[in-house]
């Protein structure tokens, strides 16, 4: 919370940590802060002979899955291991970190996040299109959504989630029209089927999920889609959540020493967005040469249905529905944002403010999220990864979820092109925050669930 300087590094699900010698630690101390406080640093701090699950670090976090040699690097990047302020040190996989005040206590409230998820399995039109089948490539698109969904169950198994958060674009291209298709088990049950996974899921639609072809488009359409999500109730613990297009979660969290945190998620239906929202859907030409505009003779002539684009007074119907579902969702945000009491309020979005709002919409939700408190603001639609903070708000993109073929990244901290998903852990106090994405073991992505994950980036 506050200005982006607290960074932390977190362990890898299943693989151990950065590779440093001792004398290379105590160089780099040296190095940054002086041998004086690397003699203190070093020889000042013991390590556990009982091995690396035993072994706590200055705050009490313990670290997992390394030899000795990577418990000083971890320990280094879980503290912020800057000795002189102002600086940073470009170590731990590739990052630059800057100071940590304090890492996660274990017993934290944890959770996930993914967004764009929901490939049409088996015919995954985006590998299809975009790559020659047997390559690497058309093996990591065509086989991405079920390996990210394998390492958020990898993530699960070590760090029980209370919860998943969703992005929107639930099912890749067209949505879906009944909550009885056969898409509900090929798309998300048998995705996200690890024990650890079979917990609440909040969603919000996205722009697929209300259509791209096939319907003309008018509101009735989408209300009828957006119904098939809405009333779905999943055989595993009934874990799928879309209450309506506005609906807050509050979870409170217990820890080892008897007090207690609350996390609030607001999710939001932002599908009046320019970018590929508020036309793309009502015009129903996807992939086309000007999908923004309805008259466009490319789309009429390009279309899954011979009538062209979608009739102009469905056209209109769909604005003013997508419109008077936004201002609802916003107004019932502010409400709900100043009434919350919760120690952290999220929200969750298929859109984002700066990269796909217009300038009233943005400075509209500026606005709401800076008198609410927000502290972190999560959404995906564009097939990458991001991380940025604005005005006392962290944004993080989180769009490759592998339900269409990555590409795309937007963010001032750090961004990357890269299917990915985000763990994170909260304490009263402090949030760390992690994207997962492929590290080493998967070959040519030919075999899935075959390989590790790796942190793209934490906070």
């Amino acid at each position: 919370e506050g200005a982006p300087t607290d960074q932390v590094v977190e362990e890898e699900p299943g693989k151990s940590g950065c590779r440093f010698s001792w004398l290379a630690v105590l160089i780099l101390v040296c190095v940054l802060g002086g041998c004086g406080f690397a003699t203190y640093w070093f020889f000042g701090r013991s390590l556990s002979s009982g091995g690396c699950s035993s072994f706590v670090p200055k705050h009490g976090r313990v670290v997992k899955g390394c030899g000795k040699a990577d418990q000083l690097c971890l320990t280094a990047c879980n503290l912020g291991f800057v000795p002189v302020e102002g600086k940073s040190v470009s170590a731990c996989r590739g990052g630059v970190w800057s100071p940590a005040l304090k890492c996660v206590q274990p017993d934290a409230l944890t959770f996930l996040a993914v967004g764009d998820w929901g490939t049409d399995e088996p015919n995954h039109k985006s590998a299809l299109k975009n790559d020659k089948k047997g390559t690497e490539q058309w093996n990591l698109d065509f086989n991405s959504q079920e390996n990210i969904g394998y390492l958020m169950g990898q993530w699960a198994q070590e760090h029980t989630p209370s919860f998943v958060i969703g992005h929107g674009d639930n099912f890749y291209y067209n949505g879906i029209w009944t909550n009885t298709t056969v898409r509900w088990n090929n798309t998300f049950e048998w995705m996200y089927d690890h024990p650890k996974l079979q917990i609440p899921w909040f969603n919000v639609m996205g722009n697929h999920d209300f259509g791209g072809g096939g319907k003309t488009g008018g509101a009735k359409e989408l209300k009828q889609m957006f119904a098939a999500q809405q009333t779905y109730k999943s055989p595993s613990n009934d874990r799928w959540h879309l209450d309506d297009h506005y609906y807050s979660e509050k979870i409170t969290h217990t820890l080892s020493d008897g007090s207690s945190l609350s996390v609030e998620v607001f999710n939001i239906d932002t599908n009046a967005a320019p970018t590929d929202g508020y036309n793309e859907i009502c015009c129903q030409c996807y992939g086309r040469k000007n999908e923004g505009n309805c008259t466009d003779p490319g789309c009429r002539a390009d279309r899954d249905y011979k009538n062209g684009c979608a009739p102009q007074a469905d056209v209109d119907s769909c604005r003013q529905y997508l419109t008077s579902i936004f201002d609802d969702c916003m107004a019932k945000l502010e409400s709900g944002l100043n009434a919350s009491t919760a120690d952290w309020k999220l929200v969750n979005s298929h859109y984002g403010p700066d990269l796909h709002m217009s300038d009233l919409q943005r400075n509209r939700v500026f606005k709401i999220l800076k008198a609410g408190g927000v502290q972190a603001f999560f959404y995906g639609h564009t097939h990458g990864e991001g991380h940025e903070w604005k005005d006392g708000t962290h944004y993080f993109l989180n769009g490759a979820g592998g339900g269409i073929r990555k590409y795309g990244a937007y963010g001032s901290l750090w961004m990357e092109t890269a299917y990915a998903f985000i763990g994170a852990k909260v304490a009263a106090d402090s949030v760390e925050l992690s994207f997962y994405g492929f590290g080493d073991g998967w070959g040519n992505f030919s075999t899935p669930k075959a390989g590790q994950g790796r942190v793209l980036h934490c906070w």
